[in-house]
């Protein structure tokens, strides 16, 4: 394709299925020879994601060091993944004019992206105003005080919640990998005896997060209850009924 043989950014990932996916963000310019050299050189990764601009060259050198800038500066912050990129670059210097068009174009790249499943470089987003007007979730476990929410398809621990210091001893290498990579990013800290979380935290599932603050296996439609009570499986079987 004529269109590597431009500048460009990409993304390699390896999704795992319990831990956070690896990820490395660099740009070229060519892309192709960039990613004929990580083919051979870097055998991680599983899935390529590929930018670049269309034929009339709207997108030049500087343009895509922004975007790369960026998007590693996004993935830093979301802590979402494995981060490969062992290098945070600075922000060209761009016209203004030049910045707003680059960073509409990041806006469309992060809508295909999310599209294509690659959600790590989102924050959760809602406003305290609107976790406010959620339906807040709590472990059915005793011993741990932790809040969430459903929101857009996933599920938000937030901030100052609990999780267990320990997992269970059978607890999956999954589950014990992710915590600990929780723990190194500064998601978790530990503090009298549990485990905090420091922010806001996304999970894609009720499960996910369920098995992050109990340190074990857990179905998350039956772990998470409302302050009635009532779990998220209870209260879709009642919204299947009516």
């Amino acid at each position: 394709m004529k269109q590597f043989n431009q500048p460009g950014v990409y993304i390699l990932r390896k999704a795992n299925e319990h831990t956070l996916p690896q990820i490395y963000i660099g740009l070229a310019d060519p892309i192709r020879d960039r990613l004929n050299n990580h083919y051979a050189n870097k055998d991680f990764w599983e899935d390529v994601f590929v930018c670049v601009g269309d034929s009339g060259g709207i997108l030049n050198k500087a343009h895509i060091e922004h975007l790369e800038a960026r998007l590693i500066s996004m993935a830093e912050a979301a802590k979402r993944c494995d981060l490969e990129t062992k290098n945070t670059p600075k922000l060209p210097n761009l016209s203004k004019s030049d910045v707003e068009m680059v960073e509409k174009f990041l806006t469309q790249l992060l809508f295909v992206l999310r599209v294509l499943g690659v959600n790590i470089f989102e924050t959760p987003t809602t406003t305290p105003e609107d976790k406010s007007a959620k339906e807040i979730f709590y472990p059915k476990s005793k011993g741990v005080a932790a809040k969430g929410y459903r929101h857009s398809g996933v599920f938000v621990i937030l901030a100052d919640s609990e999780a267990k210091l320990e997992t269970v001893a059978h607890a999956s290498e999954g589950i014990i990998a992710f915590r600990k990579s929780l723990e190194t990013k500064g998601v978790l800290k530990a503090d009298n005896n549990r485990l905090r979380f420091m922010q806001d935290y996304e999970f894609k599932s009720p499960s996910a997060a369920a098995q992050v603050v109990l340190g074990r296996a857990a179905n998350g439609l039956i772990e998470w209850i409302n302050e009635k009570g009532k779990s998220i499986k209870d209260l879709e079987v009642e919204a299947m009924m009516k």
